[in-house]
């Protein structure tokens, strides 16, 4: 298998670190990152064995209790489930395989489980996912979806036991049946989802997710607007995420939402709340 140097776009990881996925089988994915002076990888840990080359630049890279400054044909390795982390001293570029694949580096098209069907997008743009009320149907979808999209958010916090990842397809089916939760589907596939509980006059909102290949489009923005709207009785609405998800606390408070209280879920997790006051 071949794969043209073009054939892949840049995605945004996190700020300041963007990456493609260059080609990948049925066991390993090797991706380049390109990656800006003056961010961090923030600490993080994730299943996949992981071996790294420095193309160009410098960075300050620990892995475990190590740490070591990396210049130009510096390469690293680091085994599966070990904290690592990196501050980027000088723009940089850097090639990383993982083994085994990592499904949510998979481009868009990869015909894998979890990657998205593809189809020639029309000349005014791809069509918007539509956002709908999800029904008991869904619950299977949303539940794979979940687990799907909170893999970077274990990785980000270095624990792999977080809510969203150990939630029983059970909890799903109920969070459907006794709360408002929303679906945005693609080519007949949910790519979406939010979900929002009535507490009083409190709209409780909870497992905003959207598929790795469709983020940082506004999906996530459109689900929390269509919540928000759905739920007209609501004075307040709260929603909770970790401290080290920079992404989420910008969308949040790009939306309006301001953090109020802090509160730890685990000796690796510190949960930020942030709540939002209608009119």
């Amino acid at each position: 298998m071949f794969t043209k140097h073009d054939a892949f776009p840049y995605a945004p990881a996190l700020p300041g670190i963007d990456r493609r996925t260059l080609c990948h089988g049925a066991q390993m994915l090797m991706t380049e990152f390109r990656l800006r002076a003056g961010h961090t990888l923030p600490a993080h840990a994730h299943p996949q064995e992981q071996t790294g080359y420095l193309v160009g630049g410098r960075m300050r890279l620990r892995i475990g209790a190590e740490e070591r400054e990396l210049v130009p044909g510096d390469s690293w390795s680091i085994p599966g489930g070990v904290e690592h982390g990196a501050t980027i001293l000088e723009d940089s570029v850097a090639l990383e395989v993982f083994s085994p694949v990592r499904e949510d580096y998979l481009p868009q098209h990869a015909a894998r489980q979890g990657a998205l069907p593809t189809k020639p997008e029309p000349a005014g743009g791809p069509p918007l996912p539509a956002i709908a009320r999800a029904t008991a149907a869904d619950a299977a979808a949303i539940h794979e979806l979940q687990r799907l999209a909170y893999r970077s958010e274990a990785e980000l916090c270095g624990d792999w036991n977080i809510p969203p990842l150990v939630e029983p397809l059970a909890a799903t089916e109920r969070a459907l049946a006794e709360m408002v939760v929303l679906k945005a589907t693609e080519s007949g596939r949910i790519v979406g989802a939010v979900r929002g509980r009535m507490v009083g006059a409190t709209c409780n909102v909870g497992r905003l997710i959207v598929h790795p290949d469709l983020q940082g489009r506004g999906l996530g923005t459109r689900l929390m607007h269509e919540l928000e709207a759905a739920l007209p009785q609501a004075k307040r609405f709260e929603l909770f995420t970790g401290e080290n998800s920079a992404r989420n606390l910008h969308l949040y408070t790009k939306l309006g939402y301001k953090p109020y209280r802090t509160e730890p879920l685990s000796p690796q997790v510190t949960l930020v709340f942030l709540e939002k006051k209608r009119g």
